[in-house]
């Protein structure tokens, strides 16, 4: 088996379960990290993997271990720096729209309530055609073109000196002003949050690769019960008496 062929053999048996029996009574082999799983399970698990290193004299596996669990430790939190932002800029967003829905009901009350039939007659009928909730519940991406729209039938609607026609169009211009400054800050927030997500991606597999590294090395030198005790481990799940078998079957501690 040339070099190649016995490299690709050797991780396949890493990441795959194996059959063997526990180095002590209730623990199972290490368990896969999924790459879903929040990015400190990685961080834990490099801390302990660079702490058996250390303490067992391997300090160059060691320190390149623990510098690619802290590159996985800054860009998580660098993540998570960007959870902030996103929630400010969606609440703005939400109140700016709660605050033009807000405004426009209070123009409907005062339209309507000039008159006993001025809910079903021109000029309520012209600024609310479709009903008032053709503005106020729309969609995000029809917040602007709606609201405009509101504005352009007042204005073709009421007499310029009409106080309901100015102080409506005063409050919808500074409510879509701030609606829209809200998006803005919103898409910068999701780009700037999709930039971190992918930063911490390609760290944890960068990690990935380290972890598989210091494994395949402890293998070739200690073996495979020697160089699993340098990985965290897990106690047994409880699982139903059909389920349960003779054997131990179990997974290296790896994030993907």
């Amino acid at each position: 088996m040339n070099a190649g062929r016995a490299t690709g053999a050797l991780l396949a048996d890493f990441i795959q379960p194996v059959e063997y029996q526990p180095l002590e009574q209730g623990e199972t082999a290490m368990k896969t990290i999924s790459n879903k799983c929040h990015y400190t399970r990685c961080v834990h698990t490099g801390r302990h993997v660079t702490t058996q290193l250390h303490q067992a004299g391997y300090e160059s596996l060691a320190s390149e271990t623990w510098a690619a669990t802290e590159k996985v430790m800054d860009a998580g939190r660098a993540m998570d720096d960007t959870r902030g932002p996103l929630k400010a800029a969606a609440a703005d967003r939400d109140a700016a729209q709660k605050g033009l829905a807000s405004t426009t009901c209070e123009f409907r009350l005062k339209l309507s309530s000039r008159s006993l039939k001025a809910s079903s007659e021109p000029p309520y009928t012209n600024i609310f055609p479709k009903g008032i909730r053709y503005y106020t519940y729309t969609s995000q991406d029809l917040v602007l073109p709606r609201y405009d729209e509101l504005m352009a039938r007042v204005a073709s609607s009421l007499p310029e000196d009409d106080p309901l026609r100015q102080h409506l169009l005063d409050a919808i211009i500074a409510g879509l002003e701030a609606y829209s400054a809200a998006v803005v800050q919103l898409t910068t927030a999701r780009s700037e949050a999709s930039i971190a997500r992918t930063h911490l991606a390609d760290v944890r597999e960068e990690w990935r690769h380290q972890i598989v590294l210091v494994y395949a090395t402890l293998l070739g030198k200690l073996g495979k019960p020697a160089a699993e005790r340098f990985f965290p481990r897990s106690r047994p799940r409880k699982s139903s008496p059909k389920s349960q078998g003779d054997g131990k079957t179990g997974n290296i501690q790896i994030a993907s």
